[in-house]
């Protein structure tokens, strides 16, 4: 989790240092492309590191000249050439011819470059793979590490080929050599299982702990028993020191990766099927080191319910509240909270140490335990009254851990909704960031607020609320407003409270937002936002503008003062403001709906809150958005018209601006035929977040966007994390995998994605398949014809693959006799995921599976809880009328 960010700190801060080189800053593709045929050999390798940055679709065009590099006569330079090559991957076919001539380069370290060039752009070209393996065969200890390395974080299975060669390697006299090795083999994948598998387990012996942990990761990839590793592990963990080493220190997260540490968190990855190491966990959180206590918690998290043992332990840990600090990230940790996280893992055995931690003197404990209380099945009587006791906390973060934890609930939790909306005018600072709600600083009465929007509670429960806390405060929150500005109409017995508002100065202008929504024609309305728009701020005179938006028609009278509040502004995200307030009183303002659209395509806060407002009547539009339609299109395919300073971040604002055309356009005519296509090309973007918001698009096209199923397809196997709102450095914002968002745009697509999910079941990469076939258990019984496939599926090498295929199988409702048979025998897979997911898939067929009951009865007595629970559960479906 840790590494996760320190890596893309890592890609941020190189970007920067990029953009940093070349004359005056200056890193324009052209002037780039230019660079690279200078006599200078310097300029033209500061040219290749400013083009490592952006590698991909922006900089195609680069290619001739990064080939000329490569047939100089500086050695530096060709080698960084070939490098940069890799990074373009299949885009760089058209340089195989030079990159081919390096393989017979005199100097091995061209050699060696080019073949990993190779390997990047066409895996099928096995020249590559030969010049890789004879580096690591006769290389230095430099290449022997270099190439290991290479396959861990770039090549992978387009390695598949260089076993033999690693394996022959394993016993370099170098330590980090054979680990190196061990941890290459298993990224290499199954394809060469039969090799790899015996030299790992003999690297089991090796008298390096490390070697010994790598070649267990490595196993645990290729699909190794547990019971075949968890022992070696556990004696890795009871014999780690106990003693704080001294490059020790609070930037441990990523920098200190002792065996031991590795060993522990390879148990937490087993997950249930190394329960056997919880009494060695429990122990090793007692260690004065902190990146073992910390480990030993993240372990016992993935132990889900067999857990339990670990509770009282966990309780203790819950008390640690030292922060510890990763500078890179902006982020800090404490073991407290990594705890509560272990204890809603470990599940509802654990309510008893959280319901005790709510009194917990320390603010963290009980905000920690709070927030894990959410996660938890909701007992009416015990977890709600709880929470709703939390909402009263001294301290303001604790009580909005208290709020998110009741909306997490959802329905469950309606007893609370009086409370919640009472306390929407919570203003204390609530720093800090809770789940779904965006950003990173925020009221207490916002956490109120989320809570409500998720449990949804009748009107008549909250409104007397919400009147009382009005009529003592006499206040009007940013929290209480959103509310009553969502409710409208229906909160109209809110008006005789609103309305003196209208005599307190500050409190003015937000009873007037309230009361256009509420009852837009209240005679104080429009010579209120007159005023405003007359004589107040411009912050306030765009709230009036959304006030007079809600006024629609009534508000035309004071269109002209909008138009001229748009020419003072110079902020972009403020003048689209007032476009959507003209727009939404008169739909008849065609240049407006133009310019608003315009507005919003360049805008660089186009997510943030401030253009929810915008998007909203953006959306409103319909038909009547029509004139600006041509320009969304065209958006679709921009591309900047004036050269920028940085080549990688004009990619990434065109990147940009054509997402931003796709939302627009589908929000108005989702019918569009421009839009599929333009959705597609984005989905093959290198950038993930752009690849999976498009994903996210062609979800709501369903299947009418049935030509984007291989796209979507390819996305499967695509594990890049993306963040979506939050701060400047992701910290509160939503995580993202692209695979993900194209496992649920495939589930909306429908039978249409069947056949391109079928060839993915049959793709080299693991992940694919495992994707593929979850893609199609949430496509369910229109899925069927997929059948025989997923009973291949549910052999495969892959434990992943084989326990997503089986429950796939249940959900399509395939109740023919293969797939009976091809799940029972499932039953007696070695790994419990894979047993869990056929058992639930045999339930799943109800009645139908009545063959089955004797073996799944047999699994009631499996030695894991999750096991024996689904086997209970199981037998009631199939034996229900």
């Amino acid at each position: 989790m840790f590494r996760v960010w320190f890596l893309a700190i890592f890609v941020l801060m190189s970007a920067w240092v990029a953009t940093a080189i070349g004359d005056d800053g200056d890193d324009d593709l052209n002037i780039l492309i230019q660079r690279l045929s200078s006599t200078d050999f310097a300029v033209q390798n500061n040219a290749l590191f400013s083009l490592h940055v952006g590698a991909g679709d922006a900089t195609l065009p680069a290619i001739p000249a990064i080939v000329r590099v490569v047939r100089t006569s500086n050695l530096e330079n060709r080698i960084e050439a070939l490098e940069l090559l890799a990074e373009f991957k299949s885009h760089g076919r058209a340089a195989l011819p030079a990159i081919q001539e390096s393989l017979s380069d005199k100097d091995p370290k061209v050699r060696l470059a080019a073949g990993y060039a190779i390997v990047s752009i066409d895996p099928r070209n096995k020249s590559g793979i030969a010049v890789l393996s004879e580096s690591v065969r006769n290389g230095t200890h430099d290449d022997r590490m270099s190439i290991p390395h290479l396959i861990q974080v770039r090549l992978g299975l387009k390695a598949s080929g260089m076993a033999p060669a690693l394996i022959a390697t394993a016993v370099d006299p170098a330590e980090d050599v054979r680990a190196s090795i061990a941890r290459a083999l298993g990224d290499i994948g199954s394809a060469e299982q039969e090799i790899s598998a015996p030299a790992l387990r003999k690297m089991l012996q090796d008298v390096s702990p490390m070697v010994r942990v790598r070649a267990a990761e490595s196993l645990w990839l290729l699909d190794e028993p547990a019971e075949t590793l968890v022992p070696l592990l556990i004696k890795m963990v009871v014999a780690a020191p106990r003693e704080e080493p001294d490059r020790q220190n609070k930037n441990f997260f990523a920098f200190d990766e002792p065996p031991e540490r590795l060993a522990a968190d390879l148990l937490g990855k087993i997950g249930p099927e190394a329960k056997s190491a919880i009494p060695a966990l429990i122990d090793a959180m007692k260690s004065p080191r902190t990146v073992m206590r910390f480990a030993a918690v993240d372990a016992l998290a993935g132990m889900g319910a067999e857990g339990e043992p670990a509770i009282e332990a966990l309780s203790l840990a819950l008390r640690d509240t030292e922060w510890h600090s990763f500078w890179p990230a902006h982020r800090s940790w404490s073991l407290s909270s990594q705890a509560a996280t272990a204890l809603r893992q470990i599940g509802p055995a654990s309510r008893r140490a959280l319901l005790a931690a709510l009194d917990d003197k320390d603010n963290n404990v009980r905000s920690n335990a709070a927030d894990a209380f959410g996660h938890l099945p909701a007992i009416p009587d015990v977890t709600v009254p709880a929470l709703i006791k939390a909402l009263s906390d001294e301290i303001g973060f604790v009580r909005s851990s208290a709020a998110v934890a009741l909306g997490r609930l959802g329905a469950a939790a309606v007893s609370a909704a009086p409370d919640l909306a009472a306390r929407l005018g919570d203003n204390v600072d609530s720093n800090g960031s809770r789940d779904g709600v965006r950003g990173y600083h925020f009221r207490v009465g916002d956490f109120m607020r989320y809570a409500l929007m998720k449990i949804q509670p009748p009107l008549q429960l909250i409104m007397p609320s919400i009147i009382n806390s009005l009529r003592k405060s006499k206040h009007l929150s940013g929290a209480t407003l959103k509310v009553l500005r969502a409710l409208g109409p229906q909160a109209k017995a809110a008006v005789p409270v609103i309305e003196p508002l209208f005599d307190i100065p500050e409190e003015r202008l937000n009873a007037a937002l309230a009361l256009a929504r509420i009852n837009p024609d209240h005679p104080a309305l429009l010579p209120l936002f007159r005023s405003v728009m007359t004589d107040a701020e411009r912050k306030e005179k765009y709230s009036a503008a959304q006030g007079l938006a809600d006024l629609n028609a009534r508000a035309i009278p004071l269109i002209p003062e909008l138009f001229a509040e748009i020419k003072r502004q110079d902020y972009q995200a403020a003048k689209n403001g007032f476009l959507a307030a003209v727009v939404m009183i008169d739909r008849n303002q065609t240049q407006a709906i133009v310019d608003l659209a315009e507005g919003l395509l360049h805008c660089q806060d186009f997510f943030e809150a401030e253009s929810e407002a915008e998007l909203t009547i953006w959306s409103s539009l319909g038909a009547d958005a029509k004139p600006a339609l041509p320009n969304l299109v065209a958006g679709m395919r921009f591309r900047s018209p004036e050269p920028n300073k940085d080549f990688y971040w004009t990619l990434v604002s065109d990147l940009k601006v054509r997402l931003q055309s796709s939302q627009l356009l589908y929000a108005v005519a989702p019918q569009a035929p421009e839009l599929i296509e333009g959705l597609i090309e984005l989905c093959q973007s290198d950038r993930c977040s752009t690849a999976g918001q498009a994903a996210d698009l062609l979800a709501e096209l369903g299947p009418s966007a049935a030509k984007a199923a291989p796209v979507l397809v390819a996305l499967l196997s695509n594990y890049e994390l993306y963040v979506v709102g939050g701060d400047g450095y992701g910290n509160g914002g939503l995580r993202y995998f692209p695979r993900d968002r194209a496992v649920i745009a495939l589930g909306k697509l429908g039978p249409a994605a069947v056949p391109a999910l079928q060839i993915g079941l049959g793709n080299f990469d693991p992940l694919t398949r495992e994707y593929a076939a979850q893609a199609l258990g949430v496509i369910g019984p229109p899925a069927l014809p997929a059948a025989p496939d997923l009973r291949i599926a549910i052999k495969d090498r892959n434990r992943l693959v084989r326990a997503a295929a089986a429950q796939a199988l249940g959900r399509i409702d395939d109740k023919s006799e293969p797939t009976l048979i091809a799940l029972t025998s499932a039953l007696s897979d070695s790994h419990l995921v894979v047993r869990v997911a056929a058992i639930t898939a045999l339930g799943d067929l109800g009645p139908a599976a009545q063959a089955t009951l004797h073996e799944i009865n047999r699994m009631q007595n499996d030695k894991y809880k999750s096991a024996r629970a689904a086997a209970i559960d199981a037998v009631k479906k199939i034996q229900s009328p």
